[in-house]
């Protein structure tokens, strides 16, 4: 089985002009946890996940440990998050995407997730355009249910 077969092909993008609040918006409003970013001609530059939003939101383990009697205050918390929802996807989005063709087995795609640690792989068609997402829930409801008969 490929992942052509089993991949979402109403994939919700992020444009790259987005902030950080627009990022929070268009995952809630969708129900997913991360999508690809795009620039004005949609070409794919990078993927944005909640917990890239998360890393954004709190502090680094270094700024943690320079300073910790600042990050234990949860009004300083408070208002970093508030300071940092017009912050630009670009500086916190992964630009390291990984990205298969439709024709990838979803073994081999589930342990490329497995070794990177990622949750969902940009399916790319022709001319470098989406053509999809797969994602990790994706390939395990697949395996489970048409490979184990559970």
């Amino acid at each position: 089985m490929n992942v052509g077969e089993i991949m979402t092909t109403k994939v919700v993008t992020i444009p790259l002009k987005s902030k950080l609040k627009d990022v929070v918006k268009i995952l809630q409003e969708n129900g997913i946890s991360g999508a690809p970013v795009v620039n004005e001609e949609g070409e794919l530059v990078g993927v944005v996940s909640e917990k890239d939003v998360f890393k954004a939101l709190y502090p680094s383990h270094a700024e943690f440990y320079d300073s910790p009697g600042i990050w234990v205050d949860l009004d300083t918390l408070e208002e970093r998050t508030r300071d940092n929802i017009h912050t630009p996807v670009e500086s916190f989005m992964t630009t390291e995407v990984v990205t298969v063709n439709a024709k990838a087995s979803l073994m081999q795609v589930g342990s490329m997730m497995m070794v990177r640690g990622i949750h969902r792989i940009i399916v790319m068609g022709n001319e470098n355009s989406i053509q999809g997402i797969v994602t990790r829930r994706d390939i395990y409801q697949n395996i489970l249910t048409k490979r184990l008969g559970l």
